[in-house]
């Protein structure tokens, strides 16, 4: 195999590999903008797909810390935390129940 086969079958590869990220980054931010949309129409549903959003969040904060990331996984807990304390005080919920 030459040189120039080589280089066109790993630049394959990382393209389709890219792909299937472009088609899952798609999905979440689809996500993530209809969880926006109806968190400022003040939507109950939104506010529980913001919750879940969140909290995935926080799990996987946790999983980088304890597979060695801490700085990424403390930071990202801080503000992920953060958020979520935020999203379940009373008074927030309540806006939401409308």
């Amino acid at each position: 195999m030459t040189a120039c086969g080589l280089s066109i079958r790993v630049l394959t590869r990382t393209l389709l590999r890219s792909e299937k990220q472009w088609a899952s980054r798609f999905c979440v931010g689809v996500t993530l903008a209809i969880a926006g949309v109806s968190w400022l129409r003040h939507r109950l549903w939104g506010w529980r797909l913001a919750v879940a959003i969140i909290a995935i969040q926080v799990l996987s904060n946790v999983v980088h810390i304890l597979l060695g990331r801490a700085v990424e996984g403390l930071i990202g807990g801080i503000v992920a935390g953060a958020l979520l304390f935020y999203l379940l005080r009373p008074t927030v919920h309540a806006a939401f129940k409308g």
